[in-house]
């Protein structure tokens, strides 16, 4: 018998806004690495390569709902939450140094949700609706 989850509240509504929400700060992010590029005389396209293609990898996935690439984002921002958080804490951090760390935490927070939620919903899928209403 498969384990039984207690059903979250508004799932569906919580899931595409999560979604929303991580695709949003995603481009932001993203955003943000291609105008320090630009921006900035140390900038150039192999750096910006290296700041997005291991965020860009993990795209399609995210693409197709896959919560395990949602997960596995929730690991590489770890990397660019120690490398925003440094960033920030040095004297001569900007204004786009903190956007960076806010960017980061709450792209993080938005991924972690938007995983547990999707991990929920198709778990919740493969349950007939006997099992669901005797465990609510």
């Amino acid at each position: 018998m498969p384990k039984v989850y207690k059903p979250i509240k508004h799932l569906h509504t919580k899931l595409r806004g999560g979604i929303a929400t991580t695709w949003v700060l995603f481009t932001l992010l993203l955003g943000l690495f291609a105008f320090w590029n630009i921006s900035r005389e140390t900038g150039s396209l192999v750096v910006w390569c290296f700041q997005s293609i291991p965020l860009l990898a993990l795209a399609p996935g995210m693409f197709k709902k896959n919560y395990r690439s949602y997960s596995w984002m929730c690991f590489v921002l770890l990397f660019y939450f120690i490398f925003a958080v440094e960033r920030s804490m040095i004297s001569t951090s900007t204004f786009t140094d903190y956007l960076f760390l806010a960017l980061v935490v709450a792209l993080f927070l938005a991924t972690m949700m938007t995983s547990r939620w999707l991990q929920r919903s198709q778990k919740q899928h493969l349950l007939n609706p006997k099992e669901i209403e005797a465990n609510v």
